[in-house]
């Protein structure tokens, strides 16, 4: 996903300029992009990569949780986002009633603040469950619990203070699809932008 994302910003004449700390990820895409940093994924060094490399738009799509708890920062700092240019607005919405009145059979998942509502939850729905939450205001690292004693010992590993779990349920690969249709959005994208760009940092 990462190599066609800097691939398409090639194609588009800007050269992209990649920050990650997992090396194995990167190979791919190492002979597509201008430089390449290895550091850790923290907002200092987002920040100060796009400080010395003079960029103002960045693509976090592809580095998951670790990043995105970065974005609203990010935005404060005067970068730009691509792909998500209301995400302020976005984050403060509430989706799940959207999804329940389109008909979609949504996947069960419940939203709380204590363990009684989780329990609840797992004796209706069953296992798997997917769980995870917030600490202090930043997301922890989610887990697949297949019963009741591994979401006891989540739940007392992880001091949440919010809580999201929902029934865990195995799908299909679908990446080869997930990669054209990645590459048209960010292509897209890239169309849409009115000022001519030299770089741009893609994290990962």
């Amino acid at each position: 996903m990462l190599y066609h994302a800097a691939e398409t910003l090639k194609e588009q004449g800007i050269s992209p300029v990649i920050i990650s700390n997992n090396p194995e990820s990167v190979s791919a895409a190492y002979d597509v992009c201008d430089r390449v940093y290895f550091e850790p994924i923290t907002l200092e060094n987002i920040l100060d990569v796009a400080w010395k490399e003079n960029i103002t738009k960045v693509v976090t799509q592809f580095s998951g949780k670790q990043i995105n708890q970065y974005r609203i920062q990010l935005l404060e700092h005067g970068l730009t986002i691509l792909g998500q240019p209301n995400l302020k607005e976005i984050l403060k919405e509430d989706h799940a009633e959207e999804v329940y009145q389109s008909g979609v059979n949504p996947v069960p998942a419940l939203q709380c603040d204590n363990e009684k509502s989780i329990f609840a939850f797992v004796k209706d729905n069953g296992f798997p469950a997917l769980i995870g939450g917030t600490s202090n205001g930043k997301k922890q690292k989610s887990a697949v619990v297949f019963d009741l004693p591994a979401l006891q010992r989540y739940i007392a590993e992880n001091s949440l203070e919010h809580i999201t779990v929902s029934k865990f349920i195995e799908g299909k690969n679908t990446k080869s699809q997930l990669f054209l249709m990645v590459k048209m959005l960010l292509f897209q994208e890239l169309l849409n932008i009115s000022n001519k760009l030299d770089h741009m940092l893609v994290t990962q």
